[in-house]
């Protein structure tokens, strides 16, 4: 069955913008390396266990020049077709840019993560959703 692998999320920061970077990887059984799939990530600021709790937020990017969804484009292959000398291993690297108003969702600093998607267009189902490693980011 199909899987997200090692989702690492790493950021930067210049002036008041904040370039995230996520790389992850999708696994796949032989019978899935001729299928269509379709990947893609959402930024997210973790809230469970805070004070107010509630859900975890999806972070958009609503200050020009970078107005976006806080969900990746989605990306579709075929992993016979990316890979050919291993289709069971593709992957992916995207680069987005969230200012720091956008970050800033509660007082203090936030830990934000990626969550990436994996879906498997041939068959119509998910993989289990990924989930990147935490960081703490003061905006």
């Amino acid at each position: 069955m199909a899987k997200i692998d090692n989702a690492q999320l790493s950021v930067t920061q210049g002036g008041n913008w904040f370039v995230f970077t996520l790389d992850w990887r999708c696994s796949f059984v032989p019978e899935e390396t001729n299928f269509v799939f379709d990947t893609n990530w959402t930024l997210m600021e973790k809230d469970v266990g805070e004070v107010f709790g509630g859900n975890d937020d999806v972070v958009d990017s609503t200050v020009s020049p970078h107005v976006h969804s806080a969900h990746s484009d989605v990306k579709r292959f075929k992993s016979v077709d990316l890979n050919p000398p291993n289709p069971r291993v593709v992957e992916f690297r995207d680069t987005r840019q969230w200012h720091r108003e956008d970050v800033d969702t509660e007082s203090g600093g936030e830990e934000i993560y990626a969550n990436v998607n994996l879906r498997n267009v041939t068959l119509d189902s998910f993989a289990p959703m990924g989930r990147s490693n935490l960081l703490n980011v003061s905006p």
